[in-house]
């Protein structure tokens, strides 16, 4: 039998055992530069089918170029437009590759399957309503959180 001093220490160092797994398990893990551009990348998806302007904004750097899309203010009224026509909107990643460039940014090159459903919902969508774009992005790390800086999209012919 354990004297409840021992007990007590037996306990205490158990507790302290657990606390540490949980910190461990819990802790955040450091993410790739390429797993930081994937996870912006998902972000705007998602931000796009909430018709949330800021959420995708936030991933786009105040210094972003794109010869199909324009500068940020153009990109912002072109979400504005898209997000004020109603109806449910539903953006995937059919394929994607992400890599490192020479001058430490990260490209993004992807198929993105995009599906406007008007009033009817996303399970409305009809083949005329869904269309797929190549998407070429390049990304910056601007302060730790990687934004797309220029872009390319084009529609899948």
């Amino acid at each position: 039998m354990l004297s409840p001093m021992r007990r007590s220490v037996l306990l205490a160092a158990a507790g302290l055992l657990g606390l540490a797994v949980a910190a461990a398990l819990l802790w955040p893990r450091s993410r790739s530069p390429e797993e930081q551009v994937r996870a912006a990348v998902r972000e705007m998806e998602e931000g796009a089918e909430k018709r949330d302007v800021a959420r995708v904004l936030d991933q786009v750097s105040e210094s972003f170029r794109s010869p199909s899309l324009g500068d940020r203010a153009d990109l912002k009224r072109l979400l504005l437009g898209e997000f004020f026509r109603g109806g449910g909107m539903r953006v995937a990643t059919l394929q994607s590759e992400v890599r490192p460039e020479a001058d430490g940014r990260i490209r993004f090159l992807g198929r993105l399957a995009v599906a406007r459903a008007g009033g009817q919902g996303v399970a409305a969508v009809t083949e005329g309503e869904l269309r797929q774009l190549h998407v070429d992005a390049l990304f910056a790390d601007e302060a730790g959180h990687w934004r797309v800086v220029e872009a390319t999209v084009r529609p899948v012919e």
